[in-house]
């Protein structure tokens, strides 16, 4: 987002606490069984870490990937309009797709115009690598 010219872009801490990646595709339940299971794990060293007093700054460091992490923006009109054209094409990664698709969605609620003036792809669809059509999402 920092490319893109945000105004701000700050991100929090990593901790368990916001949620564990969800693959929202068609995956063997055997995946969801794992990152549950990561998830189980981060939880109980990060509580040790906060009983033992490692501070918010470090207690990050050693969790693995696959947390939630929250982040606030703020950008003027335009630039998030760029963005999320840029970000819901069919070539992004589907789930950076579903962030700014969830963004795009809020605007049209909150500015009943921003419709109009958004270039922001909105179909239902991902791709598994770069291409010009998306595969329909069932």
């Amino acid at each position: 987002m920092q490319r893109q010219g945000f105004c701000t872009h700050l991100r929090t801490f990593v901790t368990p606490l916001l949620g564990f990646y969800r693959y929202d595709k068609e995956a063997p339940a055997a995946l969801t069984d794992a990152f549950a299971r990561i998830h189980a794990a981060n939880l109980a060293l990060y509580t040790e870490m906060g009983r033992k007093g490692v501070p918010d700054e470090l207690m990050q460091y050693p969790l693995s990937l696959g947390n939630m992490i929250g982040f606030l923006l703020a950008s003027n009109m335009l630039e998030i309009e760029f963005c999320n054209w840029q970000r819901s094409k069919f070539s992004v990664n589907h789930e950076v797709r579903q962030i700014f698709l969830a963004m795009e969605q809020h605007m049209r609620m909150a500015y009943p115009w921003w419709e109009k003036l958004s270039r922001a792809n909105t179909t239902p669809a991902y791709i598994f690598a770069r291409g010009s059509k998306g595969i329909p999402l069932e």
